[in-house]
């Protein structure tokens, strides 16, 4: 499987081409987002060109979480008319509850997986070849969609040193917090993560590492900065969560390098024994990896009292 490409942060109603044109069996689309409290629902469209009004263009896959029914509708649309909907299986989704949902498209059907866990198959009712366009709309924050395209032809890999993209993505400029994007291209030895932020008043925030983004994930590096938080005061405790369960706390720090509505720059280098941390262009601290393959912690999530100006990756 191959990244053909992705969209970070998009505006909703979100309405985008396909890479590569079409749709192939084996193609996937992985959405992660969040649905905020006065959501109704929202739907993710696979359709045939790129109307959404009236008349709509035809959709080979409506997807449509309903938090008003209880239910998430499966249906497609042909000559300005629904099909049957298709309701069973219950309601995975829950209100400011992160979710991920993954689309794969089969020879006969669309399966589908919410956090991880198969939800549905959603039997072929137009061709997947005709498929030129992915379509968001309703209520829901989308941090990322990824479209994984199969059997990519691909040219001998690079030394481990030099395996990133010679064109860095894209930054996110001032994104919306909290902020749970994917990690482009994923983590391997040398990956860098900038984050220029500033803390808001003298409480607290937490940036984590963690292998998607539902409820109870795994997370690799929890690096959670402690202002003044109960008995805590100018603390920075890192921690890793497997299975539900966290480990032992490491809060050792050679000094305090954060100050409340200060901005500062944080450099997150991954490396194969450890996560390497610098703030403000100086070493800070490592963190050894407790968890492996450390490469299954593809999400970034930044929370608490903090403004972000700027997340890249190199």
């Amino acid at each position: 499987m191959s990244l053909l490409g992705s969209v970070m942060n998009p505006p909703i109603p979100y309405i985008g081409s396909i890479p590569g044109g079409k749709l192939t069996p084996g193609f996937q689309i992985v959405i992660q987002g969040v649905a905020p409290s006065h959501s109704e629902g929202f739907s993710f469209n696979l359709a045939y060109g790129s109307a959404i009004g009236q008349p709509r263009s035809d959709t080979a896959l409506h997807f449509n979480p309903r938090f008003t029914q209880n239910c998430v509708v499966r249906n497609s649309y042909k000559n300005n008319n629904w099909a049957g909907e298709e309701r069973q299986n219950g309601m995975p989704f829950t209100k400011h509850t992160p979710f991920e949902i993954t689309i794969s498209a089969d020879v006969n059907c669309y399966k589908i997986s919410v956090n991880k866990r198969h939800f549905c198959d959603f039997q072929h009712r137009l061709p997947i070849n005709g498929v030129n366009t992915f379509t968001c709309e309703g209520t829901v924050n989308i941090s990322s969609v990824q479209f994984i395209a199969p059997n990519m032809p691909s040219m001998p890999a690079p030394p481990p040193y030099m395996n990133y993209p010679a064109q860095p993505p894209m930054p996110l400029i001032n994104p919306a917090m909290p902020l749970t994007t994917m990690v482009p291209n994923g983590l391997h030895p040398g990956k860098m993560i900038y984050i220029s932020a500033t803390p808001v008043g003298t409480n607290r925030f937490t940036i984590n590492l963690q292998e998607g983004s539902y409820p109870n994930c795994d997370i690799g590096m929890h690096f959670d900065v402690r202002f003044n938080c109960g008995s805590d005061c100018n603390q920075i405790i890192r921690n890793s969560l497997s299975r539900g369960a966290w480990g032992q706390e490491e809060r050792s720090i050679p000094y305090f390098p954060f100050a409340g509505n200060m901005p500062f720059e944080m450099i997150i280098l991954c490396e194969n024994g450890c996560f390497k941390v610098a703030v403000n262009n100086q070493h800070f601290l490592e963190y050894r990896h407790r968890m492996t393959p450390f490469t299954r912690f593809n999400t970034l999530t930044v929370t608490g009292n903090l403004t972000i100006q700027q997340v890249r990756f190199q």
